[in-house]
């Protein structure tokens, strides 16, 4: 009798955006240098009332149009790398994708803008930026992935 079991799902693609640069290509030879990502960044230190503070930062590049922030930016040029990786290694999209995303914090430069910049005041389009889920969402409609 034959086995009707689905295969269990696998990573099919591999998008990054890192301390190393944007793109997995940037990861790879970042990673084989054996450096680190992290540079000594003296501006920070003070804010931290320490001597020093190591810290990765990505530089601020990407498509205008995915966004006001880097955030949005680094999100959606992660996934179209992934997604393209994918292709690459022959995955078709199914019924349902899953999206599998890292970051330590999301629109941290959108929400300073709010509070510093803007003394909080926002139109609702503009507010909707700040919460988490929305590059999340926009990435989702723009590859048509849905599913739970």
């Amino acid at each position: 009798m034959g086995s009707t079991a689905k295969p269990a799902p696998s990573i099919c693609g591999l998008g990054t955006v890192t301390g190393y640069g944007w793109g997995k290509k940037h990861l790879w030879d970042g990673l084989v240098t054996s450096e680190p990502a992290a540079v000594l960044q003296p501006e920070f230190a003070a804010q931290f009332g320490r001597d020093e503070i190591w810290l990765a930062t990505i530089p601020d590049e990407g498509n205008p149009s995915d966004g006001p922030s880097k955030f949005s930016r680094s999100l959606h040029s992660a996934a179209r790398d992934a997604i393209e990786d994918a292709h690459e290694r022959g995955w078709r999209p199914g019924g349902t994708v899953g999206v599998i995303h890292a970051f330590v914090l999301s629109e941290v430069q959108l929400w300073r803008d709010f509070y510093v910049e803007r003394q909080g005041k926002l139109s609702r389009r503009e507010y909707i930026r700040l919460m988490p889920s929305t590059p999340i969402t926009e990435l989702m409609i723009e590859h048509g992935f849905h599913g739970p």
